[in-house]
């Protein structure tokens, strides 16, 4: 598909991700005498060029909460559509308020936002067309935009550190060490909110080595420990570790995973999240992430207990992403908003569909009965843990999945059994094929390097080559483990008790509920 220069959003369309949501946008179009066609999907995370909003009324606040992606474009025109509202549209007085609030909302998106009004009618739509016809055709200046930047994590250049205690803060669980592992310059660190103001602390030899403002939890900071995303004094707040920060519009969601090196960042609470564009200078909410159920994140469990997040991963070449939560994962490949033709102009594909997306849990038949081994006991509180799934550098490589418990993959309405317990892995690809399998027990993993445990050794092996590199021997019961975003090196995780002693371990369950007392080990 060669690029429009003209993009077409209804941003009401981005706030949901179910596959049976009816989008807005397609009635527009079809005013403008611009049906949606098949064809081949356009790929692209920022709109073009010029990008008209349609825009009902009230819904003015939708400007700000996606003023990040906005702004990616050149040229905005918002096309106020007040179909029904003859009443609003013959006062005078009124239209004069509307009006300057719009005016108000739209100067924070650009230098170039214009507007026009659209009641349906045939003369209306005719205008309107012919308005965007000729705004997209400006001549302009052209800036090449900065190329996404590839972080490639590096061979391991730190030797591994001794156990250490970190306790997080109340019911921080599992997801309050994984959202806040980065680098400061290349070496392992850990954001630690228990201070205040928050400082990045040496995972080999506990040294504080910077110290930023004020930010509070829940937070996540970016791979290089540049930036933060996380709770002000204004809200959700983006910005600098160490300088300023601005309000981000998604009050109710926690920070889950943020880098502006690959222009992505996500919020989400109980099973599901938002998608995040984000920038050097800002960042605001771009769409809903997909969901669908069963092939979906769980709500809560027994009726009371929520699928909490505990990371979000995007890999490298931005064609896939894994997000884990409490009792499952998903690995999926639609970051992107997908784009199809309609008639002069690109308008999202939506609701979008994604077809590697798949649902995998470690299952705990407890609660089951006769529906054990079933998709429906899965369904009934079944799911009872996320396995450990590392996402890899490609979609010939692009997950491995550890089998040292029983594990279940979801796609559509069924799911079939992997496999499991065994002291193994599997490396699947794209298609969700095998491609090679090995032994020992996977703790992590994160691009081009799985960390192992076999022969009584921590390893780190290449997942393409399946070379194996020796680590650490291992001293103490490991719980899981987790990758350190753009380093070739990884954090063990030891679950303990306030007296010191190891947690028993689970029939299913790696880490137990919100869990706030652990040691970890950087290798």
């Amino acid at each position: 598909m060669s690029q429009s220069r003209l993009g077409i959003v209804h941003l009401g369309d981005f706030a949901v991700g179910y596959p049976w949501s009816k989008p807005r946008l397609p009635a527009f179009l079809e005013a403008l005498g611009w049906p949606i066609e098949d064809g081949i999907d356009e790929r692209r995370l920022d709109p073009p060029r010029t990008l008209a909003v349609l825009m009902g009324f009230g819904t003015e606040a939708l400007l700000t909460r996606h003023r990040a992606w906005l702004r990616q474009a050149k040229r905005i025109v918002i096309v106020r559509d007040l179909v029904g509202a003859d009443d609003l549209f013959s006062d005078v007085e009124l239209m004069a308020l509307v009006d300057e609030e719009h005016m108000a909302v739209e100067a924070a998106l650009g230098d170039d936002v214009r507007s026009v009004k659209w009641t349906g009618s045939p003369e209306s739509s005719a205008e309107v067309a012919a308005m965007l016809l000729a705004v997209a055709g400006e001549r302009e200046e052209r800036v090449p935009r900065p190329r996404v930047r590839t972080r490639l994590p590096e061979p391991s250049a730190y030797a591994p550190g001794p156990w250490r205690r970190w306790d997080t803060e109340g019911l921080g669980g599992l997801g309050a060490i994984a959202r806040r592992l980065c680098t400061h310059h290349g070496r392992p660190a850990l954001l630690d909110l228990r201070t205040s103001p928050p400082v990045l602390v040496d995972l080999a030899d506990g040294a504080r080595l910077r110290t930023g403002t004020t930010i509070g939890s829940p937070a996540t900071i970016s791979p290089d420990g540049q930036y933060v995303l996380g709770r002000g004094s204004s809200g959700l707040e983006f910005g600098l570790f160490d300088g300023p920060r601005r309000q981000v519009e998604a009050p109710r969601e926690h920070p889950i995973f943020v880098d502006p090196m690959l222009g992505l960042g996500a919020v989400g609470t109980r099973s599901w999240f938002h998608w995040v564009r984000v920038t050097e200078h800002d960042a605001s909410v771009l769409s809903a992430a997909l969901h669908d159920w069963p092939c979906g994140h769980e709500k809560k469990l027994y009726g009371y207990i929520d699928n909490d997040p505990v990371r979000i991963e995007v890999a490298d070449d931005g064609d896939a992403y894994l997000s884990v939560y409490d009792v499952d994962t998903v690995v999926g490949s639609l970051l992107a908003p997908r784009w199809r033709r309609a008639g002069p102009a690109v308008v999202p594909k939506w609701p979008p569909g994604d077809p590697m997306r798949a649902v995998l849990t470690c299952p705990d038949w407890s609660h089951a009965k006769a529906l054990e081994g079933t998709m429906k006991g899965l369904q009934n509180d079944g799911r009872g843990d996320s396995p450990t799934v590392a996402l890899g550098p490609d979609n010939g490589h692009r997950y491995t999945l550890g089998l040292d418990r029983e594990v279940w993959r979801i796609r559509g309405d069924g799911g079939v059994r992997v496999g499991g317990p065994e002291d193994a892995y599997v490396v699947f690809d794209a298609n969700h094929q095998e491609v090679r399998r090995g032994k020992g027990r996977l703790l992590c993993g994160s691009g081009p390097w799985l960390w192992l445990e076999a022969d009584g050794h921590v390893w780190r092996e290449h997942v393409v080559t399946g070379a194996r590199e020796y680590r650490v021997a291992v001293d103490e019961p490991i719980s899981v483990g987790l990758p350190i975003p753009g380093s070739g090196h990884a954090v063990l995780v030891r679950v303990i008790t306030e007296s010191g002693e190891a947690v028993p371990g689970e029939s299913v369950r790696r880490v137990p509920w919100q869990h706030e007392h652990f040691e970890l080990r950087m290798v």
